[in-house]
């Protein structure tokens, strides 16, 4: 029985997988998530949260785009849980995202990016 933290935390990724709706697009809401991006799953145990995503996340938009995204990811992730999340991409935990080969550490928070 999934407790009310993680499908959350579920909730929350895939609203944020979704994209912004019409209203929201129209108020300047906008997501730096390729929409083709499926959330393939997400395994939740009392100590950490893992949401598997397909490659379509690291696609396109560069440097700029990706950092971005993954900001977007974590942001979301740690208003929604308090459990460690890890990311993988296509079933890999993912250490380096995208073609720029921007390095994550895990589990995600404000410091995987680097900064």
């Amino acid at each position: 029985e999934p407790s009310e933290t993680t499908s959350k935390v579920k909730f929350a990724v895939k609203n944020l997988l979704r994209g912004p709706n019409i209203s929201e697009q129209k108020s300047g809401i906008y997501s730096e998530i390729p929409h083709s991006t499926k959330l393939i799953s997400i395994e939740e145990t009392p100590t950490k949260v893992v949401i598997n995503l397909s490659s379509d996340f690291e696609q396109g938009g560069g440097t700029d785009g990706l950092y971005k995204r993954l900001y977007q990811l974590i942001k979301t992730v740690n208003k929604n849980t308090n459990l460690d999340v890890y990311l993988k991409i296509n079933g890999r935990i993912a250490e380096v995202i995208g073609g720029e080969g921007i390095m994550i550490t895990q589990p995600l928070n404000a410091k995987s990016l680097g900064e």
